[in-house]
Order: C-alpha cells, then structure tokens, then sequence
C-alpha cells in the first residue's frame, strides 16, 4: 500500500484517536511563470461547508488517524506514530485538487489555532509547494471554482480565516528559495 506522497505504508492494526482538538493541513500552491511573477491557487468554498461557506480558501483539511504510521524501532519508551502533516497534506491536494506535490516545505512557527462555532479548537499547519506545471486541477465536492491569481490580486477576494496573510507568508518563503 503507498500513500499520496508515494511512500509505501505498513498496515496500522491499531490507529490513535485524536481527541479534544482537531489537526488540520493547508497547502500553499504556487506556480511559477518565467518572466511573470508568482500565482496562487485558490478554491471558493461550496457554500455547504460549515466553516467559511462561499468564503476563499486553499486546498487543505483534518489530518485522520490513517495518516499517522507507526514507527517500529526498539529502545522507545512509548508507541512513535509519525508523518502525519505531510502525508495529510498530500492526501487533501490530491482530494481536492488532484494534483500531486512533488516537494512540500511546511512553514514553520506559522501554525494557526482558530475555534470552529462549534466551539471545537483546530490547530493549523501549512505547507507551501511550488513548481511551472501543474496538472489539471479536478476540484472536489468542496470546491466551487479555482483561480491561478497572483499576489497583487489577494485583495479582490474574502478569504476565510487567515488564509491571505498564509498565503503571502509562503510567497516570501517561496521567493527565497
């Protein structure tokens, strides 16, 4: 069995429970255009969605407990599950989007805790990916319409939570690199 980031995966027979908080993966995606500059994927949410319905967001979602696996090593003190972030983050592209991530960098010190109405606390980590071709992107039941939009263009758009100020943080990131 391999998973989104094309690892191959043992079977989990017992998976952990997440309780009392919620994990959840974004992804940045950026495409680069030679001469141009950068631009962003966005999605317009369905307007089913309890959180941010009609609101813009980027590919992103709960991380389950089949992304954790499990590492079998000696000398450990306690069960090691590992891998979670990334492997969800792959997963979630690829539902949402269909597209496959080649190189994902999570941005460290910029996770996000936001409290649902639910009053349930998520905490949010984000990666940013960038290449010059992307496949077609097939959204999910989730997704209304995408936009490639490039930085000057943020503004235009109602964003849910604190996706823009993700979204310009991994352009930094991205430019750098």
């Amino acid at each position: 069995m391999q998973d989104y980031c094309g690892k191959k995966l043992a079977k989990i027979k017992a998976k952990p429970k997440l309780k009392d908080y919620v994990l959840v993966v974004t992804c940045v995606v950026i495409r680069k255009v030679r001469g141009k500059g950068p631009k962003v994927l966005i999605i317009k949410r369905s307007m089913r969605e309890k959180e941010g319905p009609g609101l813009w967001g980027i590919p992103g979602g709960r991380i389950t407990p089949a992304d954790w696996i499990k590492l079998d090593s000696e000398g450990l003190s306690h069960e090691l599950w590992v891998g979670a972030l990334k492997r969800a983050c792959c997963r979630e592209l690829k539902e949402e989007t269909s597209l496959m991530a080649p190189v994902l960098n999570l941005l460290v010190g910029e996770e996000r805790l936001f409290f649902r109405k639910s009053g349930e606390p998520s905490v949010f980590f984000t990666f940013w990916t960038q290449k010059t071709q992307w496949g077609k992107v097939c959204l999910d039941k989730g997704g209304l319409v995408y936009k490639w939009i490039s930085p000057k263009d943020l503004e235009k758009y109602s964003f849910i939570g604190d996706v823009k100020n993700i979204i310009k943080i991994a352009l930094n990131f991205a430019a750098m690199a």
